[in-house]
């Protein structure tokens, strides 16, 4: 996790509001804007401190969400070109995670730690994805180039906005 330096050029933010048993739906915004949905694997972070280090927060491979940024925090993020899910972004300084993307998908069992986007319009599940992620880039890239990091935050819909 790094410490917010400067104002960047812009940000990313998922709002996370349906924590489930198998899953965490959320909100994708680039700055004050929502693009569309986010799909998570289940947040183990219980107290929001970023990390997984508490009693009962213990790291499941391929079936936690990322930790939440804590105030003054954030991950970085880069545009990049996937061989296996092509133009999406990846997520850097994300304790005990190597790999982390926002990718598409349409099911938790298409997460694996990463954040898939689309569109909440069925229980646990995301339509629309590659659309989606596709609008995400775009909008990204005219405020930043490809391997350019921007801030990423995660955090609840109650939270106070950036």
């Amino acid at each position: 996790m790094y410490k917010i330096r400067g104002i960047p050029k812009t940000y990313c933010v998922v709002y996370r509001w349906a924590l489930q048993m198998n899953y965490t739906i959320g909100d994708f915004f680039i700055e004050k804007s929502k693009i569309c949905n986010s799909l998570e694997d289940k947040v183990r972070d219980y107290n929001k401190d970023g990390d997984l280090q508490d009693k009962g927060e213990a790291k499941v491979f391929g079936e936690t969400a990322i930790p939440y940024t804590p105030e003054g925090f954030c991950y970085l993020a880069w545009i990049e070109n996937n061989p296996k899910f092509g133009i999406c972004l990846r997520i850097f300084g994300v304790n005990d995670f190597e790999g982390i993307l926002c990718h598409s998908g349409n099911e938790p069992r298409n997460t694996q730690g990463c954040v898939l986007v689309g569109i909440n319009d069925k229980k646990g599940w995301v339509s629309n994805s590659r659309a989606c992620l596709d609008k995400i880039c775009e909008k990204l890239l005219t405020k930043v180039g490809m391997k350019e990091k921007f801030p990423f935050y995660v955090k609840d819909r109650g939270d106070v906005k950036l």
